[in-house]
């Protein structure tokens, strides 16, 4: 900046050496008027020279101290004044050594205070006056104190105020995510011990350290419905005890639906549902066996493969319906018997020998079956062979068929009791 009143520059007079040696010297500067010099004027215009270069001065000193006090960021003033004559450069004084350095330690400071500003902004934010008091505290002691001294131009000092913050806040960034990990623990210990309150507070606090997290953010929700699904589940717990199953199901289903994660509903919905499916599962078991008593075979069937949807893996539903699979089995086999020993006595040999042949299919061991075989299969040929005669008589003119029905014959006389 410069000064409103520079001292005015007065070039000196010329002079030029004499036309011929040993001629006197002469001045040749000569005044801008052709009127003679007044040497009243002259004086009057060296005191205001004088009073010139006394304002420069001042204004020199007004600039490098007043000034630097009432504007944050002041520039060096660069002061020009003219000299009669040249003069030698003075060297740096101590002053103008000390105005560098607290220039440099300014521009320390601005560099430093932004940064280190937004995080303690940052850590504000995070709740970090809840859980990290006296670090927190410290820091914004010495943010402040930073800046007092820096409204003071003392900048060194603020300096070494900003560079006491840097470990402090480090060291809490770090504690943040320390205190996040033991805020979801007590807050799910909350959720767990129905302690609604103290749920909300920890998952809020959680949400302020880390916004964006998903189990702060979903813990707290579930504080805030808490009251009304311990409500509800105690509702469907007095339902329950009083036997009245659908009912609690449904309320412990409706808890669930605010809370899905709530254990004593989830609990609760699992309890009541394997009572029903085991309510269920007996009275199918029961239909079963009653049908089966009767000998209702598809009606037994169908209870036991219901009740099979409910229990896939019980083994009482495979011995039910391997019961069923001997009774029919046994049924059939009575059923044949009584058959086949009606048509042997009727002379149905063929018809008696196929009874007797489906029985031992269905049960190898039974004896009555494999009697029967051996009673009707040489039936069942004669018969055969006579019905053959009988009905295509013009072979019996072949010798080796009247030789082979004479066989017959004689066998057939061989019987018993021929019938």
């Amino acid at each position: 900046m410069r000064p409103e009143h520079a001292t005015p520059r007065i070039e000196p007079p010329q002079q030029r050496p004499p036309a011929a040696a040993g001629a006197p010297l002469q001045a040749q500067w000569r005044p801008s008027t052709a009127a003679p010099v007044n040497p009243r004027s002259h004086a009057r215009r060296n005191r205001w020279l004088i009073v010139a270069g006394a304002l420069g001065v001042l204004g020199v000193l007004f600039v490098f101290l007043a000034l630097p006090r009432w504007f944050d960021t002041p520039q060096p003033p660069r002061v020009t004044t003219s000299s009669p004559r040249p003069v030698e450069q003075a060297p740096a004084t101590k002053a103008e050594i000390d105005f560098a350095a607290l220039a440099r330690a300014k521009q320390q400071a601005d560099e430093l205070r932004a940064p280190l500003s937004a995080r303690l902004d940052k850590l504000t934010a995070r709740g970090a006056e809840q859980w990290g008091a006296a670090d927190f505290g410290a820091a914004r002691a010495a943010l402040s104190a930073a800046d007092a001294a820096y409204q003071q131009r003392e900048y060194v000092a603020a300096v070494g105020h900003l560079q006491r913050i840097e470990p402090l806040a480090q060291a809490l960034e770090q504690r943040a995510e320390v205190v996040l990990k033991e805020q979801l623990q007590a807050g799910e210990h909350a959720l767990e011990t129905g302690r609604s309150a103290d749920a909300h507070n920890a998952f809020q606090l959680a949400t302020k350290i880390a916004a964006d997290h998903g189990q702060a953010a979903a813990g707290l929700k579930r504080a805030k419905v808490l009251d009304e699904v311990l409500r509800l589940s105690a509702d469907a717990e007095r339902s329950e005890a009083g036997g009245d199953l659908q009912a609690a199901l449904a309320t412990f289903r409706r808890a669930l639906a605010l809370d899905p994660l709530t254990r004593r509903a989830t609990d609760g919905v699992t309890r009541i549902e394997n009572r029903i499916a085991s309510d269920a599962f007996a009275s199918a078991m029961a239909r079963g066996y009653e049908a089966l008593a009767a000998r209702r075979y598809p009606e037994s069937r169908a209870a036991f493969e219901a009740a099979r949807k409910l229990r896939p893996d019980a083994a009482e539903i495979t011995t039910a319906l391997q019961q069923i699979e001997q009774e029919q089995r046994t049924g059939t086999i009575e059923t044949r018997l009584a058959a086949a020993a009606r048509a042997e006595r009727e002379e149905r040999w063929a018809s008696a020998l196929h009874d007797y042949r489906a029985i031992l299919e269905l049960d190898p061991t039974i004896a009555a079956a494999n009697d029967g075989v051996a009673r009707t299969q040489p039936r069942a040929a004669l018969h055969e062979q006579f019905e053959l005669y009988r009905t295509q008589p013009e072979r019996l003119f072949s010798q080796p068929v009247r030789t082979a029905a004479n066989e017959a014959l004689a066998q057939a006389r061989a019987i018993a009791n021929p019938g």
